[in-house]
């Protein structure tokens, strides 16, 4: 797409809506979409869908929804369907107004489609793969390709077949030399694009999922997967090295081990021992974070939050496959490091809410904060949107050795804590090892009383927070930490708790 671009003296942010197929109904910001956010996954055209279709009728259907979400990271293989169709009208292929005279207007997807397929494969086979004397690349799984494989493993190997109607966003056959001689094709010889404008392509992240910066240089980093048929997969990732270098790994199963710094994902059914194997959804680096837990922004969409060293607060989406997790929203811009605790979760007004406790005094906006003040900030999904920060708590949240947000089995949202020595509250003495719940109505200084739901014994938890099993229930999760019974059990049994409909771990040793 961008070789095309380039040779037709095209921005990148030229909209994409006059080579669209003129019959196609274009819903709201269609008209605002352009070639760069396509090729960056911001269009915002079937967002967070976790198909990630890219066949003729998917893309016309979602041209025609439109989007809410212009500008906005969700990695969709549509947006690179949509430009093998872009491809052949600006090539000249097909015009945009073509269709066929009525009664036969009824055959018109089958048409455009059939067109844009062979239009784009030619100009692949011409102007990429050509020039880098790779032949036989095909859109099919050839007979004697290798299967995919589950692990463990289990039955016969599995053909992904004939991905020809997905072709843009998916598809290519090739082996592993066929992919490395077109990446330092396209990067070095100025056969495909000139190398200035090859280094700008990865410098946009067009195509990407990550970039990183090391002391050798910078590195682009480009992963893929199919996977069906009893979770049966073939997976791969190039890089794109410093020092002129490329790398590139096929596996035909999924991978089965952790590595340190990776995002784990598991599901739980509810029942003893159910803990379903992890799906590794963040390849690497998951270990730099000061917080990490999950929760919803304001328009009810899932989230990863993490907080950077630099004391950005992230926000990452799951779509639940391997690696997919996206590229991270900077929802906050700086100072989040200050805080002793941060979590999210719902005050009682059902508001999807960010929670964190000072663990110094600070000024947020010309306005002073104390320390051990529980504060409640809004997300709306954009980036550095977070709102400024109601005071729910007015201080003495720092004696807590957990806190985390859950919901009882009445369905309330409420904030755990597990106290870390003896308090009075309102002239109430509380003990050490204390599980107490309390509720948030959403104003200032508002949080109730606490319940004691738990009488003792809650501090020798490692790990401690709530959430929902694959059934809806809603539990609280820890993972006892000595080698006595945990609070209302005996030794050996499985502590009654739970983490949204899946848990996520960053991998860093063997045990939980």
């Amino acid at each position: 797409m961008t070789k095309l671009l380039n040779d037709q003296g095209m921005s990148y942010d030229t909209p994409i809506i006059d080579f669209l197929p003129g019959y196609w109904t274009k819903g709201p910001s269609v008209n605002l979409i352009t070639f760069r956010q396509l090729m960056d996954h911001t269009s915002g055209l079937a967002f967070d869908n976790t198909t990630s279709g890219t066949d003729f009728e998917f893309m016309k259907e979602q041209v025609a929804a439109g989007t809410t979400h212009l500008g906005q990271y969700s990695y969709q293989n549509m947006n690179y369907g949509l430009c093998r169709i872009l491809i052949a009208t600006i090539n000249g292929n097909i015009p945009v107004d073509w269709t066929y005279p009525f009664p036969i207007s009824v055959f018109n997807d089958q048409a455009w489609d059939s067109i844009t397929l062979q239009a784009y494969q030619a100009y692949v086979n011409a102007n990429v793969f050509s020039p880098s004397g790779v032949t036989g690349a095909t859109l099919y799984h050839e007979a004697a390709d290798a299967l995919a494989y589950n692990f463990p493993v289990s039955g016969h190997g599995w053909n992904s077949g004939d991905l020809t109607t997905l072709a843009g966003g998916t598809g290519w056959h090739m082996t592993l030399d066929q992919v490395l001689a077109v990446m330092s094709t396209f990067r070095r010889s100025g056969t495909i694009m000139s190398p200035a404008d090859a280094q700008t392509m990865l410098d946009d992240g067009f195509g990407l999922n990550w970039t990183v910066t090391t002391p050798l240089g910078t590195y682009y980093a480009k992963i893929g997967g199919w996977s069906g048929d009893g979770g049966r997969m073939e997976q791969s990732i190039a890089f794109f090295l410093p020092q002129q270098m490329e790398f590139v790994l096929f596996v035909n199963s999924p991978i089965a081990f952790a590595a340190p710094g990776q995002l784990l994902s598991y599901g739980d059914a509810g029942t003893p021992g159910n803990v379903s194997d992890p799906v590794i959804v963040g390849f690497g680096g998951w270990e730099v974070f000061k917080f990490l837990f999950a929760g919803s922004n304001s328009v009810g969409q899932d989230r990863i939050y993490a907080t950077n060293k630099q004391g950005q607060l992230l926000s990452y989406g799951d779509s639940g496959t391997p690696g997919n997790v996206s590229d991270p929203v900077i929802v906050g811009s700086g100072g989040w490091e200050v805080f002793q605790f941060l979590f999210a979760g719902r005050n009682l007004a059902g508001q999807d809410r960010i929670y964190g406790v000072l663990s110094s005094a600070v000024t947020l906006n010309g306005v002073q904060y104390q320390k051990g003040q529980l504060l409640s900030y809004g997300d709306t999904g954009t980036p550095g949107n977070v709102s400024d920060p109601v005071i729910v708590g007015f201080g003495g949240w720092e004696v807590f050795q957990f806190l985390f947000a859950g919901r009882n089995l009445a369905g309330q949202d409420r904030i755990y804590g597990v106290l870390s020595s003896a308090v009075t509250l309102n002239g109430v003495q509380y003990q050490k090892g204390q599980l107490l719940s309390y509720g948030d109505t959403g104003t200032p200084g508002n949080v109730s009383d606490p319940v004691i739901v738990g009488f003792g014994g809650w501090t020798d938890f490692q790990f401690l927070f709530a959430g929902k099993n694959s059934a809806g229930q809603d539990r609280i999760y820890g993972v006892w930490a000595t080698p006595t019974s945990p609070p209302g059990q005996s030794l050996y049994s499985i502590v009654s708790s739970a983490y949204i409909n899946n848990i996520y771990i960053t991998s860093g040793s063997e045990d939980w």
